[in-house]
């Protein structure tokens, strides 16, 4: 009987101990963990947010320029039409030289 008592006092102090430098271990360094984990991701998540920031407002621009770039490809199309009249009409100036001489 007295060798159990024994063995359940040691392991009961075993626990005890190891609970009371785990806890000891969180009071002291649980703290400094947090704020170094935080002083690093602090300066990325700030530099995260600017980016966002700035995506938005490049993407917002380009929203803005959507119906410039209509405008720009139906202008393009416009001078690819005129271009082929022209070239049409410089054909048939030819022949009419043509016939003239």
């Amino acid at each position: 009987m007295n060798l159990i008592e024994r063995i359940l006092t040691d392991a009961g102090m075993l626990i005890g101990v190891i609970a009371g430098l785990y806890a000891f271990w969180r009071f002291l360094f649980k703290a400094s963990f947090n704020d170094a984990i935080n002083a690093f991701t602090t300066p990325i998540m700030t530099s995260v947010d600017r980016l966002t920031d700035k995506i938005e407002v490049l993407n917002n621009r380009l929203d803005q320029l959507d119906p410039t770039v209509e405008r720009v490809e139906s202008l393009e199309t416009q001078v690819e039409s005129l271009d082929k009249q022209s070239a049409l009409h410089e054909q048939r100036l030819q022949q009419l030289e043509n016939r003239k001489k």
